[in-house]
């Protein structure tokens, strides 16, 4: 049996509502808090996959596709990622911070 990992939509779900009594998020941020909390659930509808070994109907639900969206944005964080490491040079790096004084 699998541990359910909590996601941010869960904490939104479940604390969403005490936060908005507290605090006055922008249309935008109120936008991304409500994308958050619907994101793959039946409140943005889906379709059903017919699973190749058993044959049994899957709900799959259909992702938010904000920006903000830490399960829509995985794939395109993660192919970022990967080219940004094909741009690096096969050699050790560091990091180094010179400080000069102003006069």
């Amino acid at each position: 049996m699998s541990e359910h990992r909590p996601e941010v939509a869960d904490v939104i779900q479940g604390d969403g509502a005490r936060y908005l009594k507290h605090y006055r998020p922008s249309k935008e941020q109120y936008r991304v808090l409500n994308d958050l909390a619907k994101c793959r659930t039946p409140a943005l509808g889906g379709h059903l996959k017919l699973c190749d070994t058993c044959a049994r109907e899957i709900p799959v639900y259909n992702s938010c596709r904000n920006r903000h969206c830490p399960k829509c944005q995985t794939v395109t964080k993660m192919r970022w990622i990967e080219a940004r490491r094909a741009e690096l040079l096969p050699t050790s790096y560091f990091h180094t911070v010179f400080t000069f004084p102003m006069s």
